[in-house]
């Protein structure tokens, strides 16, 4: 646990405040647990009896003690908020300029390069998170109290108890409901899920029984066909999956039936275009992130596939990644979080693509990760991340701090090779345990 406090990278940039972060720290999340345990408190409180219960009420005194930390916690000053300030806006490219062009030819790439920024700018406001300062502390209570019984379940009850699958979907080979190297996965409307089936070359889904449901993909270049599938996303909005054809160097979209709908994406390094695509996550505006594995960069897209802005370069500093795999959509904030593989962390930006922190070091002690794969977020902020590299998984707070974790190297129930997909579907969490070719549900 003294390695995780270490293991947030913070920003040193002199600036005053962090909006974004502050948001991000004081996600909804937190004043939800605040007022469900100041309300526990006043119940203890008021169903204490003196006549009967002579000794000082033990639960009161704790009760007491956990609400004044919490109500620290929940009046978060500058000094706390600062301490992760984010670095000044990025500068991003608007694409490769040629290196000469006629006046008609120079003016018409101006036009657009105009029109394309102008489409950037717009979709930076449509994405722009709230000011933390513009949200309203009454309205934010009023409007949780309702979902508090379901926040305190979720993540203590459940993920603390985690580490015995319910279920083992899978096993090596090509006949329907086998695998070969399974990736990546995600929730689907009804309690049913989609895995990519990498070296099969196909998309399988299941439900929580583990009923294999449908199934579609071949191996090929043509539209439809798949070569090494390996992340996949769900767009609720127009009921499409999204799928990283990793060797082909391209996003296919499909319908739910595995009805071919349109592709995106050929093999190069300007805007685009993808090295080795892998993970991929859609937002609450239905825009597609695409981490563009080789290019050490995250790409963004419209729902129709046209390329709309980039962020990301290869290094080890805030904001740069060495081989990003996967990436994850708070839905609440909308902050994007991404496992960079190579850099042993997670990364969290804004929406707009600005680096807010990242946290991870290399190691294998709680709260360390080595080579993070899948991960996953959860309605209040939990970040559930495959560590692959120590084949098991670790669940970390909104704050970054360590919680809970399961499995170990092996071949039984519960035991993983390098692990890669994470999802949560309901309240479960669906692992491709991808060495031992099969899919495990806790």
């Amino acid at each position: 646990m003294n390695n995780v406090s270490n293991s947030v990278i913070h920003c040193e940039n002199n600036c005053s405040s962090s909006n974004s972060l502050a948001r991000f720290l004081r996600s909804e999340s937190f004043p939800d647990l605040g007022e469900s345990y100041l309300r526990a408190a006043a119940v203890t409180t008021a169903s204490f009896n003196p006549l009967t219960d002579v000794n000082t009420n033990p639960i009161q005194a704790a009760a007491t003690e956990l609400s004044l930390g919490i109500q620290e916690f929940l009046n978060l000053d500058n000094s706390t908020t600062t301490r992760y300030c984010a670095p000044p806006p990025r500068q991003d490219s608007s694409g490769d300029a040629p290196s000469s062009t006629s006046n008609t030819e120079s003016d018409q790439a101006s036009k657009n390069e105009k029109g394309t920024e102008q489409k950037r700018n717009r979709f930076r406001r449509r994405s722009s998170i709230v000011p933390d300062r513009e949200l309203s502390r009454e309205a934010s209570s009023s409007c949780l109290i309702s979902r508090t019984s379901s926040f305190i379940s979720t993540p203590f009850n459940d993920y603390g108890s985690k580490h015995k699958p319910k279920l083992m979907i899978g096993r090596r080979g090509e006949a329907e409901g086998e695998m070969t190297w399974p990736r990546g996965i995600t929730q689907l409307p009804g309690g049913e899920f989609a895995v990519c089936d990498s070296s099969n070359h196909r998309i399988q889904i299941f439900d929580l029984s583990g009923k294999l449901l449908r199934i579609f993909g071949k191996y090929g270049t043509e539209e439809g066909e798949l070569d090494s599938c390996a992340g996949i996303a769900y767009n609720r909005y127009k009921q499409h999956l999204i799928v990283t054809d990793r060797y082909n160097h391209r996003v296919q979209v499909f319908e739910l039936d595995g009805k071919f709908v349109r592709q995106f994406g050929s093999y190069g390094n300007t805007n685009g275009k993808f090295n080795n695509p892998w993970g991929v996550a859609v937002d609450e505006m239905g825009m597609i992130y695409v981490a563009d594995k080789d290019n050490h960069r995250i790409q963004v897209f419209d729902q129709n596939g046209n390329y709309m802005m980039k962020f990301g370069s290869q290094g080890s500093e805030l904001g740069q990644f060495n081989h990003p795999l996967f990436v994850a959509i708070h839905r609440r904030t909308q902050n994007i979080f991404i496992s960079d593989s190579a850099n042993n962390r997670i990364c969290v930006f804004d929406h707009d693509g600005t680096p807010i922190l990242a946290f991870g070091i290399e190691g294998f002690h709680t709260g360390q990760l080595k080579l993070p794969r899948g991960l996953a977020v959860d309605e209040q902020g939990f970040v559930i991340v495959a560590d692959s590299g120590n084949n098991r998984v670790q669940i970390f707070s909104p704050d970054c701090k360590f919680v809970h974790g399961f499995g170990n190297w092996g071949v039984g129930p519960g035991q993983l090779k390098g692990i890669e997909g994470v999802a949560i579907v309901d309240t479960n969490i669906v692992i491709s345990d991808r060495e031992n070719h099969r899919l495990q549900i806790f």
